[in-house]
């Protein structure tokens, strides 16, 4: 699919995957791309001038459920194993060896409940901190915080949020921080209102 977005590869079009994630997105070659990633492609006219590949949530594995059910970083991820469209793994060969404490790297979309079908799972090494994007489920502007589905947000102290665009119930966000002793609680780094609801067709996986 990604073979037909006119520009892809040409001198003018797109050259580097831009790879979110973290507080500074990181550059990368566009062979980085692998299957089930969720992708935004962003166009200039009728031409695509920008990738982005942007997973849903990067943070430790708080709680597995089941073996199609675990807690990341407060978002629940539902695996799937069907063989026309199961999740694919990177780092493991089952999803049986993930643990506990693990650090993950999650693509996929979100279901009507805020859950996540994955797509895509990784287990990274390494402590990147957290990353998630969603949508707020409370949100106290008084204490400077709020809710994306069970994780915490304490944003007093967080880049990038201006007094009066303080994200409401509902309002799609991404946020970024290091990983504390509290999984279910984020001391924001950097919290985006993402302004924008992109269409099916500027949103896929690979």
């Amino acid at each position: 699919q990604l073979q037909r977005l006119p520009g892809l590869g040409s001198r003018q079009g797109l050259q580097h995957l831009h790879c979110a994630g973290l507080a500074a997105p990181q550059q990368r070659s566009l062979s980085t791309l692998r299957l089930g990633m969720s992708l935004e492609v962003h166009a200039l006219g009728q031409e695509a001038n920008a990738l982005w590949c942007r997973p849903e949530v990067l943070g430790p594995v708080q709680r597995i459920i089941d073996p199609q059910r675990l807690v990341v970083a407060g978002q629940t991820v539902l695996t799937q194993v069907a063989a026309g469209d199961p999740t694919l793994l990177d780092g493991l060969q089952e999803l049986e060896e993930l643990g506990v404490g693990d650090l993950v790297e999650v693509h996929g979309q979100r279901d009507r409940l805020g859950r996540i079908r994955a797509s895509r799972l990784s287990r990274v090494a390494g402590s990147p901190g957290v990353s998630v994007r969603g949508r707020v489920t409370a949100s106290d502007p008084l204490n400077r915080t709020f809710a994306l589905g069970g994780l915490i947000v304490d944003a007093r102290t967080a880049a990038g949020l201006a007094e009066d665009r303080w994200p409401t119930l509902g309002d799609r966000v991404v946020v970024f921080g290091p990983a504390g002793t509290r999984p279910q609680h984020l001391v924001a780094a950097v919290v985006r209102r993402l302004t924008s609801e992109l269409t099916d067709a500027t949103r896929m996986h690979v």
